[in-house]
């Protein structure tokens, strides 16, 4: 074994776990991606487009992952509407079920 074997086992180890952290990074900075998207297709989806009196009328209270998408709570007030929304967006498609907004929010958050 020579004298630089051992150095260039080194750098391949390093290489091989700076390859790793740079994907671990991408696929984090993907799932912020993806969940910034489902939020703007669920503000889209129930408040209309982007305006301000979009930003004054509709708050996201939450969002969370669910199986094949993400869950976003959003809170309408008029002129977009009174109520309090759970959107579940999953990839192209968009459900949108009524909540009781006496109730706190999931995870504790009003």
């Amino acid at each position: 074994m020579s004298r630089h074997s051992g150095r260039r086992g080194s750098s391949l180890r390093l290489t091989a776990s700076l390859v790793g952290a740079a994907l671990g990074l991408a696929a984090c900075a993907h799932g912020a991606g993806a969940e910034r998207r489902a939020v703007g297709v669920a503000l889209r989806g129930v408040c209309g487009p982007a305006s301000a009196s979009r930003d004054s009328s509709c708050a996201v209270r939450g969002t969370e992952r669910v199986r094949g998408g993400y869950r976003v709570l959003i809170d309408r007030r008029p002129p977009a509407g009174n109520d309090r929304l759970a959107v579940v967006v999953r990839g192209r498609g968009v459900d949108v079920t009524p909540v009781d907004s006496t109730r706190p929010a999931p995870g504790g958050r009003p």
